[in-house]
């Protein structure tokens, strides 16, 4: 096993290696380097469970024209989805709008009402104190549950 490996890998070490290394330096990316790399440690550790070579290439698509009717089939597609998106910014736009108007609101309201408890609080408590000073006065029985 170790003879296939190393067979791997003074191939890789060879011309490979080199491909890369000079694709790099032409690019000035090291990502050919590291691509040969990790193909020649998938390969090394394949080999080694016994398992055979695998060869990985990669065969660029093949692009066709396109003919003039799906030219403008692609185009109307294209113009019917900038309006559709348009339209959906629109109408999100729109209920921002209105979730924000309706927050302002709320909050306005929110404002009274807790102005209107703070107003209503401070009065019950003015009202107990009128309540027991005319207890004291008076000397009327009253249970201290109104008075809570």
């Amino acid at each position: 096993m170790e003879e296939t490996s190393s067979t791997i890998c003074e191939d890789y070490d060879g011309t490979k290696i080199l491909e890369a290394a000079f694709v790099a330096m032409k690019t000035g990316s090291i990502t050919p380097i590291i691509k040969q790399e990790l193909r020649f440690i998938i390969q090394s550790r394949r080999l080694a469970e016994g398992k055979s070579e695998l060869d990985v290439s990669f065969v660029p698509p093949v692009t066709t024209e396109l003919t003039p009717e799906e030219r403008i089939k692609k185009e109307n597609r294209r113009e019917q989805n900038r309006k559709a998106s348009r339209k959906f910014r629109r109408k999100q736009t729109v209920l921002i709008h209105n979730v924000k108007k309706r927050m302002q609101t709320l909050s306005s309201e929110n404002t009274r009402l807790t102005r209107e408890l703070t107003t209503l609080a401070q009065e019950k408590h003015s009202l107990q104190e009128k309540l027991r000073s005319h207890l004291d006065v008076c000397g009327c029985v009253i249970t201290t549950a109104v008075l809570v």
